[in-house]
């Protein structure tokens, strides 16, 4: 019995084999540990694929929106991109076009998504789920009962203005942008340069106007307040769309009214305009009777200049001999020569605009092109709406496949110009102009040669202007705004 005492004494005090058993402990914890960092890093690493996927197929959606892809291939488009990045073989299906790309309106003002009409928006959803048996297998979690994980990413690319500069009114060029010092650029208006704005010291912005372009380092120390007193300085790129398409589409569309299957525009400008008295017309033998409204009346250079007064509510068709710039190339508008208003000019013409020229609300495009100015004006003129009371229907729009050079008179209200080339505004005859609803969208650069003073319509979208959008990343407040889309 003592024996027994003894060995069991003996086995009490014993320890040996205890450093085995915290060892096999230790073990189990590390392995647990290492398995939580294995299983969750690689859970980390396919989100951040999976994310970066969904952006660059967002993104590609976005692309395609601007370039008026159709939505089924739009979607079958993204998926095939998406899938490039994520192959099928190693990731499982990531995403189905039919359900997992939507195309929705993203309002810029509010950042929500607000229904599927007028879409401006691709969301795109990428899965690794079990129910697509594609989920993210683990390694030693799984003894953990632990046997797999899921991943669900969205992405939403908008294709739209960029939320600041939401007034046509402004200038949006390709080159460069050049303005001088003095210059006051009021509320809502945008200068926009897909190369540079340049402008020196002393100018004064307004709350809510923008200056923008792609690198703000080219602006060097002239985008900052101590320079340029309430600037604010926006790094974007704008898509602005291709202006001699633009300008030659508006051209077919009126020339060819009714042949080309585009009277909705004519139908759009003449909305409510009466045609006005044709007796001139006729006794210059233009025309042998009474033409209805939106009728497109041709003439020669010689028949436009002998004309006093284009009666409103008709198209013009003016043809001049290609090449040169020769007097008979040369469409006059003064005060005794073509008057217009509420009319359209079209042309491959080079224009004048001399003293006392009106064109009010109207449209004019001439698709001559020529390594000179192919639209010129007189030192005071003034087209459009010289009252500047910013209504739409005055607004006159200048189109031109070369350069414009043209006084700042011209420019003083209502006026819309788009031009595959440069534009040139030179100075006044007189201090203090203010130009108000002004648009100018250029292919090339845009140049102001004195101070000027710009103020906006408030026009969110006029009729046959150009839009420069850009192309984002977006982010709705809640992640439920997005599932409920898809």
């Amino acid at each position: 019995m003592k024996g027994v005492l003894r060995a069991a004494g003996r086995f009490g005090r014993d320890d040996s084999g205890v450093g085995t058993v915290f060892s096999l402990y230790m073990l189990i914890v590390v392995l647990g540990i290492l398995g939580i960092m294995l299983d969750s890093t690689q859970g980390w690493w396919n989100k951040t694929r999976l994310a970066a996927a969904a952006d660059i197929g967002a993104h590609a959606g976005a692309v395609a929106i601007a370039n008026n892809v159709p939505e089924a291939q739009l979607k079958s488009d993204v998926a095939a991109i998406v899938e490039e990045n994520m192959p099928r073989t190693i990731f499982g299906q990531v995403i189905d076009s039919s359900v997992d790309v939507a195309l929705v309106h993203y309002d810029i003002k509010t950042n929500q998504f607000d229904g599927t009409n007028d879409p401006n928006t691709v969301i795109v959803r990428l899965q690794r789920t079990r129910a697509r048996g594609n989920d993210i297998r683990t390694f030693l979690l799984k003894f953990a009962n632990v046997s797999s994980l899921e991943a669900t990413i969205f992405s939403a690319a908008v294709f739209d203005t960029n939320g600041k500069c939401t007034s046509s009114d402004g200038i949006y060029a390709q080159s460069t942008v050049t303005l001088t010092s003095q210059t006051d650029i009021g509320a809502g208006f945008c200068v926009h340069s897909n190369d540079k704005v340049w402008l020196p010291q002393q100018n004064t912005f307004q709350p809510g106007a923008y200056v923008s372009m792609p690198k703000l380092a080219l602006c060097e120390d002239k985008c900052q307040d101590s320079a340029n007193p309430g600037i604010v300085a926006v790094e974007s790129y704008m898509h602005i769309p291709d202006i001699a398409a633009w300008i030659q589409d508006t051209y077919d569309a009126f020339a060819y009214a009714g042949v080309i299957g585009q009277t909705e525009i004519v139908e759009e400008f003449f909305d409510g305009v009466v045609v006005g008295d044709q007796t001139e017309l006729i006794d210059k033998k233009i025309i042998a009777s009474s033409v209805q409204l939106g009728s497109v009346v041709t003439m020669n250079q010689e028949q436009f200049n002998s004309v006093e007064k284009l009666p409103s509510g008709l198209i013009y068709v003016v043809t001049c001999t290609s090449g040169g710039s020769g007097a008979k190339t040369w469409l006059n508008f003064s005060a005794t020569t073509a008057q217009m208003s509420h009319a359209a000019l079209m042309t491959n013409c080079n224009i004048n605009f001399g003293d006392g020229a009106r064109a009010v609300g109207s449209v004019i495009v001439t698709t001559r092109e020529s390594s000179n100015a192919t639209v010129k004006a007189g030192s005071s003129v003034t087209v459009a709406d010289p009252s500047k009371a910013c209504n739409e229907d005055e607004r006159t729009i200048l189109m031109s496949k070369s350069k414009v050079s043209v006084p700042a008179e011209f420019t003083i209200s209502n006026l819309t110009m788009v031009v595959d080339d440069d534009v040139d505004i030179a100075s006044a005859t007189s201090s203090g102009i203010i130009s108000k609803g002004l648009s100018i969208y250029s292919s090339q650069r845009v140049k102001f040669s004195a101070q000027h003073t710009f103020r906006t319509c408030g026009t969110p979208d006029a009729f046959l202007t150009p839009t420069a959008k850009v192309l984002r990343l977006v982010m709705p407040p809640q992640m439920s705004n997005v599932a409920s889309a898809i």
